[in-house]
C-alpha cells in the first residue's frame, strides 16, 4: 500500500485509511497490539516542509466527528514530521487544554532517532495493557520499548475513558497542519509531490489475561 501526496494546480491531496472496523479493544484484564510495518516519505530538507505522516487510532465514538476528543483517546502509534530522521508516538485523553494528559500536546515520548525510517521499513506499535499489576499502554519500534504511559499518569476514570474500549485504525500522510508548523515548517512552492508512505502490513492481535 502507498499513500501518495500529490498537488495540481497549487492544490495538495492526499490519502487517509481507516479500518471498517471499530471494535478493536483489549480482552477484560487483557492486551491489545496494533502493530503496522511502514517506510516514511523518502524526501528531506525544504522538499518535505509540511508532510506529516501517521499510523494511529481513534476512540470508537469519534467515527462519525471529533465529539468527545480527546477524552475517548486517541494512540499516535507513530508520527513524523517535515521529513526528520525521527519518529514518536502519543496518547491524547483526558480534557482539551492541560489535564492529566497535558493537551494539546498529550503524553508524547518526544523525538525519537531513526536515520533509515525514510528507505526502510520498520514494524511501530502500542500495547494496551489491561493486566492486573501492568496497566499500561506500550510503544515500540522494532520490538524495542521506547515509551509507556501508565494508568497512575492519570485519574481512574480519565484512562477507563482513554483506553477500555473499542477503536479505529487510521493511516494517513497530512501535507500542512498546526504539528509540522510546530516544528517549524509550513508547506510552500518547494514542498515535493509524489513521496508515499509505504505500508507493508497491519496486524492487530489480543492476548487475554490468562495468556
Amino acid at each position: 500500500l502507498e499513500i501518495v501526496p500529490t498537488r495540481k494546480d497549487g492544490r495538495w491531496s492526499s490519502g487517509r485509511i481507516t479500518t471498517v472496523r471499530s471494535d478493536f479493544a483489549p480482552p477484560p484484564g487483557g492486551v491489545l497490539r496494533i502493530e503496522a510495518s511502514i517506510a516514511l516519505p523518502d524526501v528531506t530538507g525544504p522538499g518535505a516542509a509540511g508532510y506529516w505522516p501517521a499510523f494511529w487510532t481513534l476512540g470508537s465514538s469519534l467515527r462519525d466527528g471529533y465529539t468527545g476528543w480527546p477524552g475517548v483517546g486517541e494512540l499516535d502509534v507513530m508520527e513524523s514530521v517535515n521529513g526528520r530522521d525521527t519518529v514518536f508516538g502519543s496518547m491524547h485523553c483526558g480534557v482539551l487544554e492541560g489535564g492529566p494528559c497535558e493537551e494539546p500536546v498529550g503524553l508524547t515520548s518526544g523525538p525519537q532517532a531513526c536515520a533509515d525510517c525514510r528507505e526502510a521499513f520498520h514494524t511501530y506499535a502500542v500495547e494496551v495493557d489491561l493486566t492486573p499489576g501492568a496497566r499500561e499502554v506500550r510503544w515500540y519500534r522494532d520490538d524495542r520499548v521506547y515509551h509507556r504511559v501508565r494508568a497512575d499518569a492519570m485519574d481512574a476514570g480519565t484512562w477507563k475513558r482513554a483506553v477500555d474500549h473499542g477503536v479505529f485504525l487510521i493511516l494517513n500522510v497530512a501535507v500542512g497542519g498546526k504539528l509540522p508548523e510546530a516544528d517549524g515548517a509550513t508547506v510552500g512552492p518547494a514542498t515535493e509531490p509524489g513521496h508515499p508512505m509505504r505500508v507493508d502490513r497491519v496486524r492487530v492481535a489480543t492476548r487475554s489475561a490468562t495468556g
